[in-house]
This record gives structure tokens, C-alpha cells and sequence, in this order.
């Protein structure tokens, strides 16, 4: 009985120091680096749908859908990943224009996440090929912000 007791209250510790490291405020730096792991969360869902649809992995639609929702909770986070105008504070790929075109941004983003929610929805269905005409579109929704908000890589 103390033994529960006793993990629980060190459950709690651990949990309260993670709601308070939680709520201090980023600074420019962590910021870039927090939205380029969402990004890269991203693009490595994409990724792995890619793979299912190729045929590259044996899974299926399951993991499909799986990843489709990861993605497209993720597509959620972009516009307030990218809300610090951070663009100079490190290596970033981020182009100054989306904080002054903040709109189109923003419309993108939640293009990106439109395009993901279909993807669920095609993929609950199993049509792989379905399935990789939607996959195209997320990919345009991707491809649409990079073109205008990302500097080419080289």
C-alpha cells in the first residue's frame, strides 16, 4: 500500500515538473528547432504512407490511416508552430514572407490539413490507388507552401 503510495507521488513529481518545464516560454532558437520537428514529423508520415502505397513495406491501409492521422493532427500545429516571427534566429529554410503574407500562410496550412483529413477518410476505404491519388494531393498541399514560404534546397 505505501509502495502505491509512494509511486504515485513520484508519478506526480515527474508529471509536474513536465507541466511546468511545459509553460516557460521558448526562445527564438527552440522555436525554429520545435517547428522544424514538426515539419519533419510531417513529412516522415508522408513518408511512410509513400512507402505503404509503393508497395516498398507489406503493411496496408491501416497504417495508412494511422499515419494519415498523425498527419493531419500534426498539419494542425503548423500555423502556431510558425506564429514567433523566429525566420533569422538559426538555420531555417523559412522564408520572411510568411510572416508578412501571414494570410496565404495560414490558408495553406490549413490546406495541407483539409488534404490530410481526406486522406483519412480514402484510406479507411483500402483502395491503394485511391489511396495514392490523395496522397498526391497532400503532397501538392506540401509542395504549394514550400514554393512560396521555403527557400530551395541545393
Amino acid at each position: 500500500m505505501k509502495m502505491t503510495y509512494l509511486i504515485a507521488a513520484a508519478a506526480g513529481l515527474v508529471l509536474g515538473g513536465v507541466i511546468v518545464t511545459t509553460e516557460t516560454s521558448a526562445g527564438p532558437a527552440e522555436s525554429v528547432k520545435y517547428r522544424q520537428t514538426v515539419m519533419k514529423a510531417n513529412g516522415a508520415h508522408l513518408g511512410a504512407i509513400s512507402m505503404v502505397v509503393k508497395g516498398e513495406v507489406p503493411y496496408g491501409a491501416p497504417h495508412v490511416v494511422a499515419n494519415a492521422e498523425a498527419l493531419a493532427e500534426s498539419a494542425k500545429l503548423i500555423a502556431d508552430a510558425f506564429k514567433d516571427k523566429t525566420g533569422d534566429a538559426g538555420p531555417t529554410a523559412a522564408k520572411a514572407n510568411i510572416w508578412t503574407e501571414w494570410q496565404s500562410f495560414t490558408d495553406k496550412a490549413k490546406t495541407l490539413q483539409a488534404e490530410s483529413a481526406k486522406l483519412i477518410e480514402v484510406a479507411k476505404k483500402g483502395d491503394m490507388t485511391a489511396i495514392g491519388e490523395q496522397v498526391k494531393a497532400v503532397g501538392g498541399a506540401c509542395g504549394g507552401c514550400h514554393e512560396t514560404f521555403r527557400e530551395k534546397k541545393s
